[in-house]
């Protein structure tokens, strides 16, 4: 159903309509984007971000429509081909965590982001959706969402912050790729066709655990992820 550009955007009790996108790209002129309603998805709960759109669900049963953002610029989501992956910063973004990002076509932050320049930071590189890890507690992380869903390049991406806390069947749901952080521990593992990421850390090293990033990159089949142990690349600024 395509959503009548002149409708008001209300976001409290989801009317869809045209709306400034909250992830503008690397420069002055903020993105803007039209939204398209697309098939129920059941099992949300919670405050999601869908491109980084806040919406709320609205009252009843736990179902949310899912939407799509087509933006109107050249560089459209189905044109993503690499996503950058990070996770639990807390309050610190280092160097070499941008350099492993660079080249991104879009950034996702699993949450425990610290401080909101951290986002703004991300978003010089690439467009960047965050969602709110445990320890984002902060007024101003009250405006990230819980849980977000992506739809960039092939795939129908779920972030949250705490896997432990997943809510749903991702494959019933019909997601590809499920982006997680919480355990520091970088990984990737398969479940019923769905992908499971975890970045790992890049902020603040904790105990004898990596601290990285993760590239997903959607340029050939089957998808594949590589994790950037950052202090490799800190070694080679020395």
């Amino acid at each position: 159903m395509r959503i009548p550009q002149e409708m008001p955007f209300d976001i409290e009790n989801l009317h869809w309509a045209r709306a400034t996108v909250m992830i503008p790209r690397a420069g002055p002129a903020p993105v803007s984007g039209s939204v398209q309603s697309s098939k129920p998805v059941a099992g949300f709960g919670r405050t999601i971000a869908v491109a980084g759109l806040l919406i709320k669900q609205a009252a009843g049963p736990p179902q949310v429509t899912k939407a799509a953002l087509r933006f109107d610029y050249d560089q459209t989501m189905r044109t993503v081909a690499a996503i950058g992956l990070i996770s639990d910063t807390h309050g610190l973004l280092r160097p070499e965590a941008l350099d492993a990002l660079q080249g991104s076509d879009l950034i996702i932050h699993a949450g425990d982001v610290g401080k909101p320049e951290i986002i703004d930071q991300l978003r010089a590189l690439a467009p960047a959706v965050a969602v709110r890890g445990n320890t984002d507690k902060s007024d101003w992380a009250a405006q990230l969402p819980e849980t977000a869903i992506v739809e960039a390049g092939p795939a129908v991406i779920y972030v949250i912050h705490d896997i432990g806390q997943l809510d749903l069947d991702p494959a019933a749901a019909g997601f590809n790729v499920v982006v997680s952080g919480h355990s520091h521990k970088p990984g990737q593992t398969e479940r019923n066709g769905v992908m499971y990421v975890n970045p790992g850390s890049a902020g603040p090293r904790r105990f004898r655990l990596p601290v990285t990033v993760a590239r997903l990159d959607f340029g050939s089949l089957p998808w594949t992820v590589a994790f950037i142990d950052l202090s490799d690349l800190e070694k080679s600024r020395r």
